[in-house]
């Protein structure tokens, strides 16, 4: 069905309503599917791909007829939850935020009319609590739709995000860039949410003095490496642990666009996050600035 154009898809028993904006995203060429669900129609793509080429079928064929159908469908899936993020962020930023604003106004007002110093002090707290509740709102807004990736830059986002970053909570960082091609609008914005999802564990559990972030051009892709030198923590009891969600989730941004992820880390060593999104057709790496010992390779599989 997607091969043939389909847009979406709804299990049998589906709530009116749901039905009802399915249709009206399919009118606006949005696409509707559960995520779970594209990533079981990625898999048979995944198979097909890995299986040996009949005799007497052109080299290639299968593998390039496949990786069309697996980013058309990670095309879909991505423009899909970009969407998503974009009407939430314009509604975060129509609703509560003007709200919230008008309250503060009205806020300061009444203040201004207080004579006691106790109500004062309240009507202050109180203002804080507000304005410190906006600035959280603004904050969420930045992450659903940065202005980097608005305008096609996924440095400029990974630099805003870290300067921000830096500003809350004291981390430094380092940030390369040696991308030296354009990435496809769906790699670029994977790239980013995967890069967030590892700076916002350094920033929850890692108690870092610093953070390196590396955007790199590979022979046959992209890779994206975050490192930083605090805690650190035992793999093996990761898993268990809660507060780690976010290593799953760049595990299964991974599978999702054909790739691989791989973190190290050890108590009091720090940890290195590595993400590889591989590009049909990718450009052999520049070595760039600061580049050292030529390109670097795409590694095949997944490390633990």
């Amino acid at each position: 069905m997607l091969a043939a154009g389909a847009v979406g898809y709804l299990v049998k028993g589906a709530p009116a309503q749901e039905v009802v904006e399915a249709v009206t995203r399919a009118a606006r060429g949005q696409f509707s599917m559960p995520a779970e669900l594209a990533e079981a129609c990625l898999r048979p793509l995944r198979r097909d791909a890995a299986r040996p080429v009949r005799p007497g079928t052109r080299p290639g064929t299968v593998g390039e007829g496949t990786n069309r159908d697996r980013q058309v469908l990670l095309g879909r899936l991505i423009h899909a939850q970009e969407e998503e993020r974009r009407r939430i962020a314009a509604d975060i930023h129509d609703d509560p935020i003007q709200v919230i604003t008008a309250a503060c106004l009205r806020l300061q007002q009444l203040r201004g009319r207080l004579t006691d110093a106790r109500d004062i002090q309240v009507m202050g707290r109180l203002y804080g609590t507000l304005g410190l509740s906006l600035s959280r709102l603004r904050r969420l807004v930045f992450d659903l739709r940065p202005a980097g990736l608005e305008h096609g830059s996924l440095a400029t986002a990974l630099q805003a995000f870290l300067d921000r970053m830096r500003a809350e909570c004291g981390t430094p960082y380092r940030f390369e860039d040696r991308l030296r091609f354009a990435l496809p609008v769906e790699t670029m914005v994977l790239v980013y949410h995967t890069a967030q999802e590892a700076l916002m564990n350094v920033r929850k559990h890692a108690r870092a003095k610093m953070v390196r972030v590396q955007l790199l051009g590979v022979d046959d892709g992209c890779l994206m490496r975050v490192v930083d030198d605090g805690v650190g923590y035992d793999l093996l009891e990761a898993d268990s642990c809660p507060g780690h969600l976010g290593l799953t989730l760049i595990h299964e941004r991974a599978q999702m666009a054909g790739g691989w992820s791989r973190v190290e880390s050890e108590p009091g060593a720090g940890t290195t996050v590595e993400f590889g999104v591989p590009l049909a057709g990718a450009p052999a790496a520049s070595t760039g600035s600061g580049t050292e010992g030529g390109g670097v390779g795409m590694p095949k599989a997944a490390g633990p």
